[in-house]
């Protein structure tokens, strides 16, 4: 097969189409990554950079060939976890969290009600048969 002029739209004659089918995959992940995380508003990009190095004659210094190299790289916003508040105590140097309330963990909920209040009817039904048996 005779050498052809090389132009952008012969991608995919070199090595096979290699680069192609890899930027291919690229366009998918950032699909994938739109699909995923639609809320986040940052650009996801793909940057093909493409880098021409001489090839010199040695005897004459003037051209006689050029390295072509392809590079891509791809561009996702990072990826975060939410940010959580947690409580310091000092007595345990432990840092506390509440699960149905992640943004405040001094937060009383309807549950920890309830726990106070089973505790305290168990607590009273205690010291009532305490008083019957005393």
């Amino acid at each position: 097969m005779p050498a052809e002029t090389f132009s952008f739209s012969k991608l995919d004659k070199l090595q096979e189409g290699r680069l192609v089918t890899a930027l291919d995959l690229a366009h998918r992940r950032m699909i994938a990554d739109l699909h995923d995380r639609p809320l986040v508003a940052a650009a996801r990009k793909i940057t093909l950079t493409v880098a021409y190095k001489p090839v010199t004659d040695k005897e004459t210094g003037e051209l006689c060939d050029a390295d072509v190299v392809f590079e891509f790289k791809e561009s996702v916003p990072k990826r975060a976890g939410n940010t959580y508040r947690m409580a310091y105590d000092e007595a345990d140097a432990a840092l506390l969290f509440h699960p149905d309330s992640p943004s405040n963990p001094h937060q009383h909920t309807i549950g920890d009600e309830l726990e106070r209040l089973r505790a305290e009817r168990e607590g009273g039904e205690q010291r009532a048969d305490d008083d019957v048996d005393g």
